[in-house]
């Protein structure tokens, strides 16, 4: 997972890039933005207190476990995916813990922050399942040919299911970017000038 570092920022999207998303009035702080999307980790528990300077913004964009295909689509959702993602953090849970170590929210975007994929991603984890992909290290090697044979198959014939998909993926995204939530959101903090209030442990991945 990407930790917000210094190290890391020529990994993070151009501040520009990110910071024109947001509202006027944060776009002039984007030489200060950073991007984290694995604040978990045990290196970037603490972005307030060991990376930024004081009004040094953090940029964090993340899945949203309370976005409503999510909930519907159970274990097809895209984003439940392992070990990817190990950790699903309401908005109002990071933005309280954000709180505590010293970082003010600025901005918060979720609908805006939509990724169309969706469904399309839906279709293809389903056809994932019929014909799981026999490369895997932990695969037997056993009628590899025959599997990949039948996995192109099944692809093959996902494949106007994947393109319906992918376009009413594409159709909705309008109206979800204009919406109150989507599959992603993203929260914007700033730095404040203070020494950051003790906060507790952040939790350890086990």
């Amino acid at each position: 997972m990407a930790n917000a570092r210094p190290e890391n920022a020529a990994a993070v999207p151009p501040a520009r890039e990110v910071a024109r998303t947001f509202p006027n009035g944060h776009r002039s702080q984007a030489p200060h933005v950073f991007g984290a999307t694995g604040w978990w980790s045990a290196s970037a528990t603490q972005p307030g207190e060991r990376v930024l300077p004081p009004g040094g913004h953090l940029l964090v964009e993340v899945p949203d476990p309370e976005w409503i295909i999510g909930r519907l689509a159970g274990r097809w959702w895209h984003a439940w995916f392992q070990p990817q993602h190990l950790h699903f953090v309401p908005v109002g849970n990071l933005v309280a813990a954000l709180a505590d170590r010293g970082l003010e929210t600025v901005a918060v975007e979720r609908g805006r922050a939509h990724q169309p994929v969706d469904l399309l991603m839906i279709v293809m984890m389903l056809a994932h399942r019929v014909v799981p992909d026999p490369a895997k290290p932990w695969r037997t090697e056993r009628h590899a040919r025959l599997r990949r044979a039948l996995r192109t198959g099944v692809y093959l014939a996902a494949g106007p299911a994947m393109f319906a998909a992918a376009s009413a993926d594409q159709l909705l995204a309008p109206l979800i970017k204009r919406g109150p939530r989507s599959n992603t959101y993203r929260v914007l903090a700033r730095r404040t000038a203070g020494e950051a209030a003790a906060a507790p442990p952040w939790p350890e991945v086990g």
